[in-house]
């Protein structure tokens, strides 16, 4: 088992049983959460090779693109807001730019994991 594997397992112990004594929900919660995601990561990678050249230079480039994504997206929100075509609150930009990361990274990550390899 990685460190970290065992690290989350045991951080997620911890708030679990501060949760209960403290009588926390959101402890518990988080507990629950960290301690499931601990195991889930420990039989999902388990027998999987560490990161290779090509893997890292592949996330790299996933990277790099989707931080352009991100730019353009912010720059776009600037725009609508600029031009008063939504009513754009902060929570709903921090939404939409934390959404068009996330959907952005997992992609490039699918594309270029599918290529041989990359220019």
């Amino acid at each position: 088992m990685k460190l970290e594997h065992k690290a989350e397992l045991i951080i997620g112990m911890i708030f679990l049983m501060t949760g209960f004594l403290l009588n926390q929900p959101a402890a518990v919660g988080l507990g629950i959460a960290a301690t499931l995601s601990g195991i889930y990561r420990y039989i999902k990678y388990q027998d999987l090779p560490e990161h290779d050249e090509r893997t890292k230079k592949l996330s790299g480039v996933a990277f790099g693109y989707t931080m352009l994504i991100v730019l353009f997206s912010v720059i776009i929100l600037m725009l609508i807001d600029k031009f008063k075509i939504l009513d754009l609150t902060v929570p709903l930009v921090l939404s939409l730019v934390f959404l068009v990361l996330i959907l952005s990274l997992s992609i490039f990550l699918w594309y270029f994991g599918r290529r041989s390899d990359i220019e």
